[in-house]
């Protein structure tokens, strides 16, 4: 976004160097919505409603947006008579918004499942698939998200669900995950699946939406058959795709095929509560009231000493005592598990997802990389010491390994790593890119879930804290986080 001093003195310049084009404004104020209108001149900018984009972005945008729609409004092969209302709710209060959602699942094509933590949003995608499957058995459903972490927990949330359902569950315990990138095909030259030679399936379901970026989400809807159903799980108040664009974000601005769950049915005490206030702030409802800073402070401020959620500002690089006794426990506690040649490996695997450091930025005082050295030591790449947590850093389909995938260093120079095609163990030698992953970047953390979490924010050098940073921080956890901050971190926008 640019401001009315840049506006002034930046469009007028492009303008005269014939590298900007302008579309006219149109009845949507938020601009995120989709123009009738398509800019005359072929010039790589685009001025609309306020934003300047690249031109083959916002063209992006305008098929996401569309083809959103169509799908959103045409009517799915299970709409009529008889069509299933799904029954089982697991013990799970039936609320306006589930009913919602399975009307529009089984009536259109397109559904987009928006919600906080706690919303119930993946069990009832396990009953929205169980509809699926009893109207046709034979569907062939793909389910598929941004990360190999992200996709290995959607998986077994689904899995979990088909136990808890029991009956006619099988198909549901068949499904398989896999990364978007292995979906699509993408190599090098693009994704090998689109108009030309769609997905062979009749349904797909996208975990974790908020971080698939505007490239990916065009080439999927441009891959999906004419008749498939499009199921988008997400929570756009989390921080957008790393890559272009925020489509969730527009997609849910536009408002077409959207069900919103907003009832928590998981108790995350004082985090839930805080994170629903910072949730407001995100953005997903213009109509609510900003959060102000002093808001955040005030309502930090009024934590017990028995919630979940703890906080303390600290001068970076310090740590309180406590806390690094803590850490360097578990990275012992880490050591142990790996050399423990009779544990099972679901153990080991398990251990990783006891606590995290998360941290906005890579260097700094409360850096990854120097949170990383200062708790792991500073072995190079490729011989860690067993019971180091590391993270792979790029595809590597011949390993089944995928990018975010998070893995234990063993004895003999091998690590297990937990993936959406099961459990590997892979020598080091072996290994794509990897780095120690005791701490991660909030970006790095999303599709992933922590019994406890140790949040670190520095100050801020030159603009406020965005929001969503700790929104996302804060929802990694499933039983306590511990928020540290810099002073003054908090008290701007």
């Amino acid at each position: 976004m640019l401001d009315a001093a840049e506006q002034r003195e930046l469009l007028p310049a492009l303008g005269e160097a014939e590298l900007l084009a302008r579309v006219e404004e149109s009845a949507d104020p938020s601009g995120w919505g989709l123009s009738a209108a398509t800019p005359a001149q072929p010039r790589p900018l685009v001025w609309h409603h306020g934003q300047l984009w690249l031109r083959r972005y916002w063209e992006a945008q305008q098929r996401v947006l569309q083809m959103v729609a169509e799908r959103a409004a045409t009517a799915s092969d299970l709409a009529g008579p008889g069509s299933d209302s799904g029954d089982h709710w697991l013990g799970m209060g039936r609320t306006p918004g589930h009913d919602a959602a399975m009307e529009q699942w089984l009536e259109r094509q397109l559904l987009v499942l928006t919600g906080g933590p706690g919303c119930g949003k993946t069990t009832l995608v396990g009953l929205l698939l169980l509809a699926e499957l009893r109207q046709r058995r034979d569907r062939r459903i793909a389910l598929a998200a941004p990360t190999g972490k992200a996709a290995a927990r959607l998986q077994d949330a689904l899995h979990d669900c088909a136990v808890r359902i029991g009956q006619a569950s099988q198909a549901l315990l068949s499904l398989r995950a896999v990364t978007l990138h292995r979906l699509l095909e993408t190599g090098p030259r693009g994704h090998g699946r689109d108009r030309g030679r769609p997905l062979e399936a009749d349904v797909v379901v996208v975990d974790e939406a908020s971080m698939v970026d505007l490239p990916m989400l065009d080439g999927l809807l441009q891959a999906l058959p004419s008749r498939a159903r499009l199921l988008l799980i997400g929570d756009p108040a989390q921080l957008p795709a790393i890559g272009p664009g925020a489509p969730l974000e527009a997609v849910v601005r536009q408002g077409k095929g959207v069900v919103t769950l907003t009832h928590g049915f998981r108790n995350d005490g004082a985090i839930a509560t805080v994170a629903a206030l910072l949730r407001q702030r995100a953005g997903n409802d213009p109509g609510r009231a900003e959060l102000t800073a002093t808001a955040l402070v005030d309502r930090l401020r009024e934590l017990a000493p028995d919630d979940n959620l703890h906080w303390q500002e600290y001068v970076p690089p310090q740590l309180p005592a406590g806390l690094e006794h803590t850490v360097r426990a578990h990275v012992e506690r880490l050591r142990q598990l790996a050399c423990d040649a009779e544990l099972a490996a679901e153990c080991q695997l398990q251990a990783l997802e006891d606590l995290v450091l998360l941290s906005p930025l890579r260097r700094g005082g409360w850096g990854v990389e120097i949170l990383n050295r200062r708790f792991l030591g500073n072995a190079p790449s490729g011989r860690w010491p067993a019971g180091t947590p590391i993270l792979c850093l790029r595809n590597a389909p011949a390993l089944d390994l995928a990018n975010g995938d998070v893995g234990l260093v063993l004895p003999g120079e091998t690590a297990l790593f937990r993936t959406a095609q099961g459990r590997r163990q892979v020598s080091l030698q072996r290994l794509p890119p990897c780095e120690q992953a005791l701490a991660l970047t909030i970006h790095k953390s999303q599709g992933s879930q922590y019994r406890q979490v140790v949040v670190l924010l520095p100050a801020a050098e030159r603009q406020a804290l965005d929001r969503r940073l700790l929104y996302t921080a804060l929802t990694r956890a499933r039983g306590r986080v511990v928020l540290i901050t810099a002073p003054g971190c908090l008290s701007a926008g």
